[in-house]
């Protein structure tokens, strides 16, 4: 009993955060993730104008980021359109709270916007008819509201995980495509369904444990009857 006490217990508590944390990360780093694929045919924007987009800080109202069209093909392109998503980013929510990225590829501008640091969260959204959000960062995913970035869960263990208030209760909240696929793409919500066939998932995780607690429990029984039978054994005759 002191064992159980002392170790099991705690082992399986132990395992029960892990699978929680593991949900809440592979959920959220699908579903919050702002970003966003240039093909090389699209590279040059000279003649769009401004691109727009809106973003918001930490819950707070939405403002916009203005990225004047430019070519972004060649071998310094990427860096131009980083440093110009960054001016408008910086401009919109203020320095040191999004951080833009970028990658350059043979037939493609990758770029995305992080959050500075886990204190902050950011929500995007398209502005008016402007096509800033689809050029920019088409690969968001999004909620049939348009709204990309959030949470689905938070929390830090098992006893804490719950779904976000950014969420809870709204189901065109709920992410399941991606901004540039149009309203009734379902991508990302096949992708969060695969995750239940995953080898290093959540559900993975939940069978190990689920697994091993079958394994413990059959060898607490086995002691358990072993000593009922020490106890009733008839005394020795001597």
């Amino acid at each position: 009993m002191l064992s159980d006490i002392n170790t099991v217990l705690p082992s399986y508590m132990t395992s029960l955060d892990t699978v929680a944390t593991t949900l809440r990360d592979q959920v959220n780093n699908v579903v919050n993730q702002i970003s966003g694929t240039i093909p090389a045919s699209a590279t040059d924007q000279s003649a769009a104008g401004s691109l727009q987009f809106n973003v918001s800080l930490d819950g707070g109202s939405f403002a916009t980021v203005s990225v004047a069209g430019a070519d972004w093909s060649g071998a310094g392109g990427a860096a131009a359109l980083q440093s110009a998503l960054q001016s408008g980013l910086d401009s919109a929510v203020g320095a040191g709270t999004a951080t833009a990225n970028r990658q350059r590829e043979l037939r493609r501008v990758a770029v995305g916007v992080d959050r500075a640091g886990r204190s902050h969260t950011l929500q995007v959204e398209a502005t008016g008819s402007n096509v800033g959000f689809a050029t920019l960062l088409g690969t968001t995913p999004v909620g049939s509201d348009g709204i990309g970035g959030r949470d689905f869960f938070t929390g830090t263990d098992a006893a804490s995980l719950a779904v976000s208030s950014a969420v809870d209760a709204d189901p065109a909240a709920v992410t399941a495509g991606v901004v540039g696929n149009g309203p009734l793409d379902g991508s990302v919500g096949l992708q969060l369904a695969d995750m239940a066939t995953s080898t290093t998932g959540a559900d993975a995780s939940y069978n190990s444990m689920i697994v091993q607690l079958g394994a413990d429990a059959q060898d607490v029984s086995n002691r358990n009857e072993s000593a009922s039978r020490r106890r009733h054994r008839p005394p020795t005759m001597r």
